[in-house]
């Protein structure tokens, strides 16, 4: 028994010794090795300012080629394979090898943006050569996004866009790709964002001067949401005045009982009366109505 029992550990602890953990790890072997079979390649990439700061870098870890292919020894010592190839990564992958050192810079909210989801950050932006345009982009700023945007053409002939004279404004001029908070990801809030251009005399819609406007603008952008939020953010705006949350929230039909009490005239804004009288009798007179509140 005591035999068995010792054959048993023994085969256990071989199978330990053995365990992925405890492997030797590739060796980090530098940009020169690189350079010795992909020569021509590498100068072109070692010309570049990035490169030029990857190759600044003291821990092998982040310099040189190694910084964005993993160390390199097994791929020199003739296992070619053994190295982070970028065409076999998906978009996440490609973006995490640049992300620790941009998301300092200039994709703090990468992650929390819709691109990601879609692209990688060499899908906008070239690694190995000169383009000849600033950070290393593959097309001008702003002047490839239609291959996924081609409904915006159609949104700016409906007026549901801004349009982007291509003299003066690129989809750049009002979004960051690399996220903001801004479903939109507007640059900055849309009030800041207009008066960049247009400062204090924002266009209006024809609309907004009528004198009596503001106490029937409700029903008015009943059915035109999409165009007043070109320039209010509808979650924000609204509830500036009115505080009431905008959109209701999917309980608000249950529980807007003490809210509508509060806030009749806001509730008729946007609502009739026979709306409230769908599910409610003997209602008592709505305050203001009469002044088409």
């Amino acid at each position: 028994m005591r035999a068995a029992f010792l054959a048993l550990a023994a085969s256990l602890l071989t199978v330990w010794s053995a365990s992925p953990a405890d492997e030797k790890k590739p060796a980090y072997v530098g940009t020169d090795s690189c350079m010795r079979c992909h020569i021509d390649f590498a100068r072109r990439w070692a010309a570049l300012d990035h490169s030029k700061k990857l190759l600044a870098q003291e821990a092998p870890e982040k310099r040189g080629c190694e910084a964005c292919h993993g160390a390199g020894g097994d791929h020199v010592a003739g296992r070619r394979k053994q190295i982070v190839r970028w065409k076999a990564l998906d978009a996440d992958a490609r973006s995490g090898i640049c992300l620790p050192c941009h998301a300092k810079l200039d994709a703090k909210l990468w992650d929390a943006g819709p691109h990601h989801k879609v692209a990688s950050c060499d899908t906008c932006h070239e690694v190995h050569r000169d383009t000849g345009r600033d950070k290393m982009l593959r097309a001008a700023a702003g002047k490839d996004c239609d291959p996924c945007h081609a409904d915006i053409a159609d949104k700016i002939k409906a007026k549901l866009h801004h349009p982007v004279p291509e003299d003066t404004l690129s989809c750049v001029s009002c979004h960051n790709p690399h996220g903001t908070a801004d479903s939109h990801l507007l640059s900055q809030p849309m009030g800041q964002l207009c008066g960049e251009c247009h400062g204090d005399d924002v266009p209006k819609p024809e609309t907004h001067a009528a004198k009596e406007w503001k106490l029937g603008h409700g029903k008015d952008a009943k059915g035109h949401e999409p165009e007043c939020r070109m320039c209010h953010d509808q979650q924000t705006f609204c509830q500036e005045c009115h505080a009431v949350p905008i959109p209701h929230p999917d309980n608000f039909v249950t529980e807007h009982g003490d809210l509508a009490k509060e806030r009749q005239a806001t509730c008729l804004q946007c609502h009739e009366v026979a709306k409230c009288e769908l599910c409610h009798e003997d209602l008592p007179p709505a305050e203001g109505a009469a002044q088409g509140k």
